[in-house]
């Protein structure tokens, strides 16, 4: 039932992205022909509407995710006032409205998580969300819970979502203009080939391939610079955070991931919590010994990652 429910979802969520990109295509289609404009004005519209179509789809998407998770699910409300209260504070002191807040407690599903979905300024059914897993809430002490929380409050103050959304869709459309670049290169230079088509067919593929890595790399730097901005900043402490990451690693098994290459897919955005401490660590040794060192929240913080 999960599963399906899950795949209903995901294709609802396919669904709305191809709606965005055929409308606004159709939008700009609509009005090149209002405007009368000549053939290459058309395909320059065309074009444009198509960035606008994915940037818009994939927004719409990350907007929508707190209303799919929990259609996919589904969590329930948390009803803890002790825990409630500790989580909107992590919010609130930061200057960030807080969101609502969703357990996930589901009987057969016992791994430890807690992630942030939305945008902060999003109202309604596009109301950020916090997702935490019933055993996470359940073991994690309060402490421990503050941590987390408030590495999922810098995600939202350093604007990774938007950033990592930008990401994506510069991916796509580099990927498009050069495997549409070297279609028409190789129709001109070898017209009886028929080796264009092959040969974007695998950029395409080459391209998401490096979209899929890219996009893991930049995860990776990002849940450091969230780490750092969450001591640095918001009075996080590295001992709640550490021992709450290895916590959540013994819930998820991920301590034994050479055993289980499998669970490593898993945790691909994430660098690996003995090596994520020690980082962490290193740069907070340096940074009291050179107190000049770049601060997470200025303009270099991914060099400060």
């Amino acid at each position: 039932e999960l599963a399906t429910r899950a795949f209903f979802w995901a294709t609802i969520g396919g669904g709305i992205y191809i709606a965005v990109l055929i409308s606004s295509v159709f939008l700009f289609m609509g009005a090149g022909k209002l405007l009368g404009v000549s053939a290459a004005g058309a395909t320059g519209l065309v074009i444009l509407g198509s960035v606008v179509g994915v940037a818009g789809g994939l927004a719409m998407n990350f907007a929508l995710a707190p209303f799919h998770l929990r259609k996919m699910l589904p969590p329930r409300a948390m009803e803890d006032p002790m825990h409630r209260e500790l989580i909107e504070k992590c919010f609130i002191d930061a200057g960030i409205k807080a969101p609502a807040i969703w357990i996930v407690d589901i009987e057969r599903l016992r791994e430890g998580s807690v992630m942030i979905a939305g945008f902060p300024f999003g109202r309604g059914i596009f109301r950020m969300g916090l997702f935490i897993s019933k055993s996470a809430l359940d073991t994690l002490t309060d402490g421990e819970l503050r941590a987390v929380t408030l590495h999922e409050v810098s995600h939202l103050r350093l604007k990774h979502l938007r950033k990592r959304l930008a990401l994506s869709v510069l991916m796509i459309f580099s990927g498009l203009f050069i495997a549409i670049a070297a279609l028409f290169a190789t129709q001109y230079f070898f017209p009886a080939s028929g080796a264009g088509t092959y040969l974007a067919y695998g950029i395409a593929a080459g391209v998401f391939l490096t979209t899929f890595r890219l996009l893991s790399q930049q995860s990776r730097i990002h849940e450091l610079e969230a780490d750092i901005h969450s001591i640095q900043v918001l009075d996080s402490k590295l001992e709640d955070l550490s021992s709450a990451l290895r916590r959540l690693d013994r819930m998820n098994s991920l301590d034994t991931l050479r055993a289980n290459p499998f669970k490593k897919i898993a945790g691909a955005g994430h660098p690996e919590t003995e090596l994520r401490i020690e980082i962490l660590k290193g740069y907070f040794a340096q940074k009291e010994m050179d107190p000049t060192i770049s601060d997470v929240s200025s303009d270099d913080d991914q060099r400060a990652a």
